[in-house]
């Protein structure tokens, strides 16, 4: 006879013992190197192509985002039309995504037909020809897109925030305009495409695919690399922060404002990253966090806050954001100033450090769930040349971060004085 269950009882909540990360296997294929997950056998597969073409790495805006996005238009011997059809008979899909440090080219495939798409995506990568008229819709959309954008108080915010940490010179701080698209050009992409992807050298991380084969497979694709060399990062300047610490910028017609709080911070190399990683999901990086309980919770100002702290290869940056009815614009600003306070003035309790450990490792379990999800997550770290070590040390640094620790590092970084303030709205 099946137990009845009380569900009136909660179930026991238990700390996850130890996490196993599986690490990869590295080749060098070619002056390539390559990363290949050994965690079973899928029926479809996932390679990453990391190239050396981010934001950073051109003197000229919109170049990089554009020579991304048009890598499936066609190349010398196939239509972007003739690439998609057959993309899709072989049941498979390609995705780039640019960002300032680099862009990734992730391709999902049928592990059976892995050989005769990886050939396609060979002539994909390293046979593009840009065609003009695909740039000039590809512009014309985006000009649009971003007409439409500075009608939300969160694109603007957004925009705002970053330009007042880093300035207008600085990689990260330099903010595209309308005027910028109409500047950029296919000769200025095709170059681009030169230096940063056909003679670029390139990283490669797969998982799904039977090792054997897998390697078999790069060491092929990667038989007639030719003067590879290291793609130079466009000059980089220190950031230049506004000298003003709150900016507000008015939208009458819209009911919402947008908020953002926050300060440049760190990236992940940093002695102080983990700890202060626990410290902002206290704060406001998972659904059961201080920001949510007294903002959405409590007060019902928001659907939702969040803070998160996000890295890139020279640096990191603290961000606290949410959309509230402009009556409660000001209300919601001093309830997460409360919240600041508190992590500087009061110790965080036991029971309430316990959960958001417990939260952070099943995070991070959940990050390594297969070997898509791994392969993902191996990917950010050697992006910010780091490897599984990393997690390793990260899980050990959460297990033992102390509520003292946590004071030390809010009354550091967090002090009220330190931060900037947006409000859009």
């Amino acid at each position: 006879m099946l137990k009845k269950l009380n569900r009136n009882i909660a179930p026991l909540v238990e700390m996850i013992d130890n996490i196993m990360f599986q690490y990869p296997e590295q080749q060098s294929y070619h002056d390539i190197e390559t990363y290949v997950f050994n965690i079973g056998t899928n029926a479809y597969s996932l390679i990453q192509f990391i190239f050396p073409a981010g934001k950073i790495h051109s003197t000229k805006k919109l170049v990089a985002d554009l020579t991304a996005d048009m890598l499936l238009s066609g190349t010398s011997n196939k239509t972007s039309y003739e690439i998609a059809e057959l993309l899709d008979f072989y049941g498979a899909s390609i995705e780039s995504h640019c960002n300032e440090d680099e862009t990734t080219v992730r391709v999902y495939c049928l592990s059976r037909h892995l050989e005769l798409v990886l050939d396609l995506v060979k002539e994909i990568l390293f046979d593009a020809v840009f065609p003009e008229e695909e740039a000039t819709i590809i512009l014309s959309k985006w000009k649009q897109k971003q007409q439409i954008n500075f009608q939300k108080t969160e694109y603007v915010a957004t925009r705002l925030f970053k330009n007042i940490l880093f300035g207008n010179v600085h990689s990260y701080g330099n903010l595209v305009e309308q005027e910028d698209f109409d500047k950029v050009s296919t000769v200025d992409v095709k170059e681009f495409y030169q230096q940063h992807y056909v003679h670029a050298k390139y990283k490669v991380v797969t998982a799904g695919c039977a090792p054997d084969k897998m390697n078999a497979l790069l060491q092929k694709f990667t038989s007639d690399n030719a003067s590879l060399r290291q793609s130079q990062i466009a000059p980089f300047v220190a950031a230049l922060p506004n000298s003003t610490k709150i900016h507000s910028v008015e939208m009458p017609n819209v009911v919402q404002s947008s908020i953002v709080i926050g300060r440049e911070m760190f990236n992940m190399h940093h002695q102080d990253y983990m700890d202060f990683y626990v410290l902002n999901s206290l704060l406001g990086g998972y659904f059961g966090s201080r920001l949510m309980s007294n903002l959405r919770e409590d007060k019902g100002y928001t659907y939702g806050v969040h803070s998160t702290i996000y890295t890139r290869l020279y640096t990191g940056v603290f961000e606290i954001s949410t959309e509230v009815n402009k009556e409660n614009t000001q209300a919601a600003i001093d309830e997460i100033k409360i919240e600041l306070l508190r992590l500087r003035m009061e110790l965080v309790e036991e029971e309430e450090l316990q959960i958001v450990k417990n939260y952070i490792i099943g995070h991070t379990l959940r990050g390594i769930d297969g070997p898509i999800k791994t392969s993902k997550l191996f990917k950010t770290l050697l992006v910010h040349d780091l490897n599984f070590n990393f997690s390793k040390e990260f899980e050990n640094s959460v297990r033992k971060v102390s509520a003292q620790r946590l004071n030390e590092l809010a009354n550091q970084y967090l002090k009220e004085e330190d931060l900037y303030q947006v409000v859009v709205g």
